[in-house]
């Protein structure tokens, strides 16, 4: 295209009206060449004139120019950064709205991208949407605190965020402090339930105990534990109940982290072997299991994919398994062992809706999906969490 012919197009105006929202949050509508425009702050329904601001071969993207009708479901956001701060993606729409969005984006990923046609169970609603994030990561630019501008690393300076607790927003102002006369870089801050806070810069505590149904564990910041602690319980209450456990059962917990599933497994399974990467986060899962006196739980390092193919796991059949992985989803090789070793029930929890329906395909050789739960872990946010339970044929 000849940059003229660019130019008009980046100042065009076009008047759309959008019928779902994008994985990202943005409303998609159709340009009337029928490529798509992704436009964010617009939700479906509504009709607004949008000007271009980024033109490529198959897309557009937009920005509302005038809002011409409005769809029952819009709100007025709460923080005053929403839109030019991309923490968070969905003030705009009634929290009731996005449940359902986020259950229909299972729905559909599940059934557009694995094949799968599966009933998805509403979502588990959070009963305190607002000030729930127990981790944040911000970033310092030499000059301002705060978090990222939407697809860009310009830092929106942050004073209060809507979705942290009190006690880590009032610890910004110090934060800022002590990061004045620094270089630019990235400080992660974690609050306990007690209002105790660990951080990375030097000086602060860099862990915190939290305790999760009843057990307590001591975790860094680097270690990941699932950030909205009402939801924890909720997430892994369903995961325990669908685990289906007699107290007989041997049992593998991949993608371990510090052991927080692992151990809550254990005090309901005759014994759990756990796989995590992370060393640090092994070594953290060890004294989680001698600080709650659980002794039937033991702990791998390494790769799942590798530690899956070596004894003691070759040799033994599970009667159940919990898989919590990264976005990325099972490896092909962590799939192939699970198709193998064919436990019973497999609890599968996901934090990425298209990672979930490839591996639902897959798994779908042996298994059959017979329950799938988000949870809403991230208001306001495009994220969510799933609960999926696979039974053996």
């Amino acid at each position: 295209m000849r940059p003229e012919e660019k130019a008009k197009h980046d100042d065009s105006l076009l008047r759309l009206r959008p019928e779902r929202l994008a994985s990202d949050g943005s409303a998609v509508a159709a340009a009337p060449d029928g490529a798509a425009v992704f436009v964010p702050g617009l939700l479906p329904g509504e009709t607004a004139l949008v000007r271009l601001t980024e033109y490529k071969k198959n897309y557009r993207r937009g920005k509302i120019q005038r809002l011409l009708s409005a769809a029952p479901e819009r709100q007025a956001p709460v923080c005053p950064l929403f839109g030019r701060c991309g923490g968070c993606h969905l003030q705009h729409l009634s929290y009731a709205a996005t449940l359902d969005w986020k259950r229909r984006w299972v729905e559909d990923a599940l059934r557009r991208i694995g094949g799968v046609t599966a009933e998805v169970l509403p979502v588990y609603a959070a009963e305190r949407p607002w000030g729930y994030r127990n981790k944040a990561v911000l970033h310092w630019d030499g000059a301002s605190l705060g978090f990222f501008a939407p697809r860009s690393r310009t830092v929106v300076p942050c004073d209060a965020c809507a979705l942290l607790p009190r006690a880590m927003n009032a610890a910004l102002d110090t934060v800022k402090n002590e990061l004045a006369g620094q270089t630019p870089g990235s400080v992660a801050l974690r609050c306990g339930a007690d209002g105790e806070l660990a951080c990375s810069l030097p000086g602060w505590a860099d862990s915190l105990t939290a305790g999760v149904c009843g057990l307590v564990f001591q975790v860094g910041l680097t270690t990941f534990l699932q950030v909205n602690p009402a939801q924890t319980a909720v997430l892994y209450n369903t995961v325990l109940e669908w685990a289906e456990l007699s107290g007989r059962e041997k049992v593998w917990d991949l993608y371990s982290g510090a052991g927080v599933i692992s151990l809550l497994l254990a005090a309901r399974a005759a014994r759990v072997s756990a796989v995590e990467e992370n060393p640090s986060a092994v070594k953290e899962a060890w004294a989680n299991a001698r600080r709650n006196g659980i002794d039937n739980a033991r702990f791998f390092t390494g790769k799942t994919e590798t530690i899956l193919s070596r004894k003691p796991f070759t040799a033994e059949r599970p009667d159940a398994v919990v898989a919590d992985p990264p976005r990325a989803g099972l490896a092909p090789e962590v799939t192939e062992a699970l198709l193998t070793a064919l436990p019973r029930r497999l609890v599968y929890v996901s934090c990425n809706p298209a990672t979930l329906a490839r591996d639902a395909a897959l798994l779908g050789r042996k298994y059959r999906l017979t329950a799938v739960r988000p949870v809403d872990m991230f208001c306001w946010c495009v994220d969510v969490e799933t609960v999926s339970l696979f039974e053996a044929k």
